[in-house]
């Protein structure tokens, strides 16, 4: 059985550039198209495809541990070659399933004249099919990682656009927040009103409210952090915008904003502070 196997092995690795070229003939024209418009050359999708022919062949009079690795090894370059030229997963594990029926529809007429026993058969299967099963896994994990880090990316650049700090004069800036503030985004906050006040050379930062829907004790602790942190660096924050209902709840939990200088509106603060919009 195990020189049976060896054959099977044997006829795999000698004829891996020809099965490659099956693979290609065999998949769809959408995409070879796909593949045809991205970067990748076709020396690479060629040597890619050679390789790991190779390894399924070796696989069957190697030990598997070795081939797992190798193939390990091939499915993360080949996974994130894949993933980065924008070839999606279900393209990706579907011509895996290419390799298995092309060793079959190779070779099953060469095992009948063989005749080799049905075990061995089983066998191939045995070995093969947990590398391809492998590199089914390591696919998806590489574009399930992607994915992750664009939702990832995209909810950090909606965050930062969360915190906007608009400049009015050139020691004056509004801080506009609308929605709830939650503890990730509250240190955000914190980070956007020092390093632009800093940057800005402000004196006056104006934190507008008025669109947060809930103000509760983690809240407010949250907005009292940011206005001792600005007041340390020489900048006086006025919060402007607590809604009537939004005064309502934090008085009836007990919530003092003593030493934190508070307006109704924005028109309010910059009156006080001396604000006065020229027009030409």
């Amino acid at each position: 059985m195990k020189e049976e196997l060896e054959f099977i092995g044997k006829r795999i690795v000698a004829n891996k550039e020809k099965l490659t070229g099956l693979t290609l003939d065999m998949q769809n024209s959408e995409y070879t198209e796909h593949l045809n418009r991205s970067s990748i050359s076709q020396d690479v999708v060629f040597q890619g495809r050679t390789e790991l022919f190779h390894i399924l062949g070796e696989s069957l009079y190697s030990e598997f541990e070795e081939s797992m690795e190798k193939l390990r090894k091939w499915a993360n370059q080949m996974g994130t070659i894949a993933n980065d030229n924008g070839i999606s997963l279900d393209r990706s594990i579907k011509s895996l399933a290419i390799y298995r029926d092309i060793i079959w529809d190779t070779f099953s007429e060469e095992i009948r004249e063989e005749k080799f026993a049905a075990i061995t058969v089983l066998d191939v299967n045995k070995i093969i099919d947990p590398l391809i099963d492998e590199a089914n896994y390591i696919f998806t994990q590489i574009f399930a990682e992607n994915n992750k880090q664009m939702i990832e990316v995209a909810q950090n650049t909606l965050q930062q656009l969360s915190v906007p700090v608009v400049p009015l004069s050139k020691d004056i800036a509004v801080l506009p927040l609308i929605g709830e503030i939650d503890t990730y985004r509250s240190k955000l906050i914190m980070e956007t009103a020092l390093a632009q006040s800093t940057a800005l050379k402000l004196n006056y930062m104006l934190i507008d409210v008025s669109g947060v829907p809930i103000v509760d004790t983690v809240v407010a602790h949250n907005l009292f952090q940011v206005v001792n942190a600005l007041r340390l660096i020489g900048v006086e924050a006025i919060i402007t915008g607590i809604r009537p209902e939004i005064a309502h709840t934090v008085v009836s939990l007990g919530i003092e904003f003593g030493g934190v200088k508070t307006l109704a509106n924005l028109a309010q603060a910059l009156s006080e502070i001396g604000f006065k919009q020229t027009t030409n």
